[in-house]
């Protein structure tokens, strides 16, 4: 047997994926699906939006930047834009 067989005679069991993995599966499924609705979905995931840690952390940053620089430095942060890159690597 194969890991594949296994896994098709559901021998293996594989953790559920995310909610918005499922979503964006459903969505690219469609024939009408677009990168503008893929954003939406991946938009609302508390993974990639502007709430979470890393996110605020980093625009407190971009804050202390802009007021240290008195205005003529400005960091502009967009959140879930670079999905699979690390901050660090984005301006490589």
């Amino acid at each position: 047997m194969t890991v594949i067989q296994d896994f098709l005679q559901e021998k293996i069991k594989l953790p559920s994926p995310p909610g918005v993995a499922l979503k964006i599966l459903e969505a690219v499924r469609q024939e009408d699906s677009s990168f503008d609705n893929l954003a939406k979905i991946i938009k609302v995931d508390p993974a990639y939006g502007a709430g979470n840690f890393h996110s605020q952390g980093a625009q407190r940053f971009a804050n202390k930047v802009k007021a240290a620089t008195n205005g003529e430095l400005t960091i502009v942060l967009h959140p879930g834009a670079s999905l699979g890159f690390k901050g660090c690597n984005t301006k490589k």
